[in-house]
């Protein structure tokens, strides 16, 4: 039998593209204490950068002292293929510090979902990022 996880949201949102927009991103911070009771400060960047020839990269990045290091990264995304218009999707995860993939033959719309799991804290980050166009 598995315990069930106690979390705690950090982030939670949505962005919404305007015509145009190439990059979406995201900057959050947050402090917790870690079991020695010292207070640590953490910074989560989620981003997707959609290029006009079509490629695009997505990423999420975790900065601050060594209790900022996650257990579990991943991102998922959901987009059209330029060429033939049908939906698909990717999704990689990691733990560490930093998850960054690239995809091509992408078109709008593109959905990105950026979580990360700290076991230090028993943090939950989880932030969506759109683009429209």
């Amino acid at each position: 039998m598995v315990a069930p996880l106690a979390v705690t949201a950090l982030g939670l949102g949505l962005g919404t593209g305007t015509a145009g927009a190439v990059l979406k991103s995201r900057t959050d911070s947050f402090t917790f204490r870690n079991p020695s009771g010292a207070q640590v400060t953490c910074t989560v960047q989620s981003a997707h950068d959609l290029a006009d020839d079509g490629s695009l990269t997505v990423s999420t990045t975790l900065s601050g002292p060594v209790e900022c290091t996650a257990s579990f990264m991943d991102i998922g995304v959901e987009y059209r293929h330029r060429s033939t218009g049908e939906a698909d999707s990717a999704y990689q995860e990691s733990s560490g510090t930093s998850l960054s993939y690239s995809i091509d033959d992408v078109a709008a719309p593109v959905r990105s979902e950026h979580l990360v799991l700290l076991d230090a804290c028993d943090c939950l980050y989880l932030y969506e990022l759109r683009q429209s166009k």
